[in-house]
């Protein structure tokens, strides 16, 4: 049904503070030449982000501001939104920027072959990272050298460094009487 499904559980043996995510990437071209900022629609429920710090770390929950570069809450192409610009992205380079969902859902659409992703998940948070950091010490499969936002990462997670942030309401202690669950499902398909 091209669906994978990542399930996670841990029993910690005391009190432990605990926020697992996995780092798949995607490009929904087919081509790892064509920049994952080109032609991807970005689509989830989000009223708030955490503000990075210089430091890089989250630090402060804050509205999207609507039509805003970190607004996707009506679908977005992710370079439109990255041209619009960002204190930010003087930080991250790009998108690597933990948003708060308000349903669990995230679709990423290549427009011109269709090819879609739709990730549901039962936690409350998603880094997207647009592959800042990736340059020519990487080699893809095809020979391809790595370059800046090749592709995406949709990290869902509790809000990172949740623990430490005002208001946030975090789950991320756990032990023998409260395990960790996690679980994430990913389904591709074709529009």
């Amino acid at each position: 049904n091209n669906t994978l499904t990542i399930e996670y559980e841990c029993v910690p043996t005391q009190k432990t503070l605990l926020n697992m995510t996995n780092h798949l990437y995607f490009n929904l071209s087919g081509s790892t030449k064509e920049c994952v900022l080109d032609n991807h629609v970005l689509k989830f429920a989000c009223d708030n982000k955490l503000k990075l710090h210089k430091d890089g770390q989250p630090y402060l929950i804050e509205p999207i501001v609507k039509d805003g570069p970190f607004d996707f809450n009506n679908g977005a192409n992710l370079k439109e939104n990255f041209e619009k610009g960002s204190d930010e992205f003087a930080i991250s380079v790009a998108f690597d920027t933990p948003f708060l969902l308000k349903d669990g859902i995230i679709q990423l659409k290549h427009v011109p072959t269709g090819n879609t992703l739709t990730i549901q998940t039962d936690q409350k948070a998603v880094v997207a990272y647009s592959a800042c950091w990736f340059d020519e010490n990487l080699t893809f499969h095809d020979g391809t050298i790595g370059y800046k936002y090749n592709s995406i990462a949709l990290e869902t997670q509790d809000a990172p460094n949740g623990i430490n942030i005002n208001d946030y309401e975090h789950n991320q202690i756990f032990s023998p009487e409260h395990p960790y669950t996690q679980k994430t499902s990913y389904t591709f398909t074709k529009e």
